[in-house]
C-alpha cells in the first residue's frame, strides 16, 4: 500500500514542474535581437536592457556536443558575460559574432560543459 503512494507522490511533483515549466514559458528566456547595420546586440529580459557592440566582445567560446552547437559564451571588453543556450538560431548568432571577433580570442569546445 506504501509504494504506489510514494509513486503517486512524485508522478504529481513531476507534473507540478512541467506545469511550472509551462507557466514560465518563453518569459524565462532573454531575447536578442543583433542590428548589423549599427553593428550591436540588444538583450532584453523582464524590464531589463543591455546593449553593447559587437566590436567590444573580447572572447568567444562555442561548445558543441555530439557536433551540434548547444552553448555560446561571450565576454566583452566591459566585463560583460553572457552564457546563450536553448534558442533556435544558435548557428547564426555564432556566425555574426565569430566575424567581429578576433581570431586569437575564438574558442570552439568539441564537448560541453557548463
Amino acid at each position: 500500500m506504501i509504494l504506489p503512494a510514494i509513486g503517486l507522490y512524485y508522478f504529481v511533483q513531476g507534473l507540478f514542474g512541467l506545469y511550472k515549466k509551462f507557466k514560465k514559458g518563453r518569459t524565462a528566456y532573454p531575447t536578442f535581437e543583433i542590428d548589423n547595420e549599427s553593428a550591436t546586440v540588444y538583450v532584453n529580459h523582464k524590464n531589463a536592457a543591455v546593449s553593447f557592440p559587437l566590436s567590444d566582445i573580447d572572447k568567444l567560446r562555442l561548445q558543441y556536443k555530439s557536433g551540434q552547437l548547444i552553448s555560446i559564451l561571450l565576454d566583452t571588453k566591459s566585463e560583460l558575460k553572457l552564457a546563450i543556450n536553448g534558442y533556435e538560431n544558435l548557428e547564426a548568432m555564432a556566425e555574426v559574432f565569430w566575424r567581429f571577433t578576433p581570431t586569437c580570442n575564438i574558442k570552439v569546445a568539441t564537448w560541453f560543459h557548463r
